[in-house]
């Protein structure tokens, strides 16, 4: 079964695009606008958006722990794959 490396490529780059909006300045300085109104919300509704802030900091946190993976897995791979060109 051959691979197909152009499909690892192609994901990988539909991944960092993700990253790259998830890290839009804009976006993040839009969000802080809306909350400094005055007004903004009732109790409950900041609860819900502290957890969800924080549910994604963790998500977040795990990706970067899953892509630390994903690196030093590859490398791995190389590593053994040389050996055993030898």
């Amino acid at each position: 079964m051959p691979h197909d490396i152009k499909s690892l490529e192609v994901g990988a780059n539909e991944l960092w695009d993700v990253f790259g909006r998830l890290a839009d300045r804009e976006r993040h300085a839009e969000l802080i606008r809306q909350w400094r109104n005055p007004g903004y919300t009732t109790p409950a509704e900041f609860h819900l958006v502290k957890e969800m802030i924080q549910s994604l900091r963790s998500q977040a946190k795990q990706l970067e722990v899953l892509q630390q993976g994903l690196i030093e897995g590859n490398r791995l791979i190389l590593e053994a794959g040389a050996k055993k060109a030898l």
